[in-house]
């Protein structure tokens, strides 16, 4: 091979593995963002998790509280990590439900509960 054809690959390929790690982290990001705009728009649909009382809960991980809409019993689902991240929703008013989920990277989840919303919303649980 010549060696301007080598040179050229010892540049090129380390340049390709910068631009293809950028547009991982974009894509990574920019998926959060628009997962916890989704999640954020199922908690406002709940309301205060202080006060609406859940139709069902289920133990995890994540720790999941299910919401009665007019038409369904568990209509709105919302899952919390052990720290007390939002890092999933199921919301069931439409005719298809639409899911949400950090579960993957919980680091990424942005709303978060205070902890002793987490002790009154799951009694009995150890925080971590």
């Amino acid at each position: 091979m010549p060696r301007r054809r080598v040179v050229a690959l010892a540049i090129a390929l380390p340049a390709a593995a910068v631009i293809l790690v950028g547009l991982g982290r974009y894509e990574l990001h920019h998926g959060a963002r628009a997962e916890n705009a989704e999640m954020s728009s199922v908690l406002a649909g709940v309301g205060s998790v202080a006060t609406a009382p859940p139709s069902a809960y289920r133990v995890g991980p994540p720790d999941c509280l299910a919401y009665a809409t007019p038409h369904r019993t568990f209509g709105l689902q919302l899952c919390f990590d052990r720290s007390g991240r939002l890092v999933e929703t199921v919301d069931r008013r439409g005719s298809q439900p639409r899911y949400a989920s950090l579960v993957y990277d919980e680091a990424l989840a942005t709303t978060r509960l205070p902890e002793s919303e987490i002790a009154r919303v799951f009694p009995g649980r150890r925080l971590p």
